[in-house]
């Protein structure tokens, strides 16, 4: 069942717009801190200013994180307590 779970919820993140993208903390030379963002096709730099690359990133975690409970409570047929 733990299998199925997990097959399914790389199903799931993979159609996401970010999937595959990890994101690092760096800084330049000059000091200013910023977002290395790499993925399988290549490197992004982002400012660390900007607030919609991290916003976005908690919202994908928060949406895998919803797609896969929701997943299991589907898969084992559980019910929530009211």
């Amino acid at each position: 069942m733990l299998e199925d779970a997990m097959i399914e919820y790389l199903k799931i993140s993979q159609d996401l717009e970010m999937y595959g993208v990890n994101y690092f903390s760096i800084k330049n030379k000059k000091g200013s801190e910023l977002w290395l963002g790499v993925d399988a096709l290549g490197l992004n730099i982002y400012e660390r200013s900007d607030k919609y690359i991290f916003i976005y990133i908690l919202f994908v975690t928060l949406m895998q994180l919803i797609q896969l409970i929701q997943f299991v409570v589907n898969y084992l047929q559980w019910t929530v307590p009211c």
